[in-house]
């Protein structure tokens, strides 16, 4: 059993062996040296695991030695597979680490037997002059190694205008570091929570990213700006719908680097 049980919510994940797509360090145009390389799978040891909230886990595996790099490119996945009752499952997911953090992988996962599908995002600095990005529940995670990746490197001047929605104030995922970073980057990151259940002098918003949300946060329509979006079906239909009406190109059924309105 390898890391992928986790779709088992009757197995203690914390006392399985860890497995993701990886090999010896590998040099090239698409994966810089580290440790994974396309269609390869290696176990890696369960260091940590946290609850951060019902059903939503942090898992921070080891990498082989202190000096060990991912190698895994901004904006990409992994692929875990494991067996689970006798049938080989394969998942990806978006890391919370990136290719600067030494000896350690981060996830954050919800536990529930659904696949995410995610879409080829490549990220590059220049990209876009101006991200907008609208996330719900688990699907900040991408969202984060963007404005993490933008945010730690200060030749990157891409501005970074994000919405977040979640149910409850409980429920907002690596808050503290999020905003650590909108704090520091003198108005470059700008972040605005919203919830469905706000907890009484709540100083952000309320309801759903309807088309006054993305009216107020989101940057305005053009060729050298994207909107990034990622979480439940619902929330990225109607938002993407809203884009449409607001002016932004519709993007098709898969998307595409050259999207301006781009769904994980």
């Amino acid at each position: 059993m390898y890391l992928s049980n986790l779709i088992n919510l009757d197995v203690d994940f914390s006392k399985l062996p860890a497995h993701k797509a990886a090999t010896q360090a590998v040099a090239s145009a698409d994966y810089p040296t580290g440790v994974i390389a396309p269609s390869t799978y290696r176990k890696f040891a369960l260091r940590e695991k946290t609850e951060l909230s019902e059903r939503v886990f942090r898992f921070v595996f080891d990498l082989p030695t202190s000096t060990s790099v991912l190698g895994l490119p901004i904006g990409q996945h992994i692929a875990i597979r494991g067996t689970v009752d006798d049938t080989s499952v394969t998942r990806s997911y978006t890391l919370v680490s990136n290719k600067r953090d030494l000896a350690r992988l981060e996830l954050i996962i919800r536990l529930h037997p659904d696949a995410t599908s995610h879409r080829a995002m490549r990220y590059r600095k220049g990209m876009s002059k101006e991200l907008g990005m609208v996330g719900g529940g688990t699907g900040i995670t991408p969202l984060f190694q963007l404005i993490r990746a933008i945010c730690e490197d200060k030749t990157d001047d891409t501005k970074i205008s994000l919405v977040y929605a979640n149910r409850s104030e409980a429920d907002i995922m690596l808050r503290k570091r999020r905003d650590a970073f909108a704090e520091a980057s003198n108005g470059q990151f700008q972040v605005h929570y919203l919830l469905d259940h706000p907890p009484a002098g709540w100083q952000y918003g309320n309801g759903h990213v309807d088309k006054s949300v993305l009216q107020q946060r989101m940057l305005a329509v053009s060729n050298d700006n994207k909107v990034l979006l990622c979480g439940p079906p619902g929330l990225v239909n109607a938002t993407k719908h809203n884009l449409v009406q607001l002016g932004w190109k519709e993007p098709g059924s898969v998307s595409k680097m050259a999207d301006q309105v781009f769904c994980f």
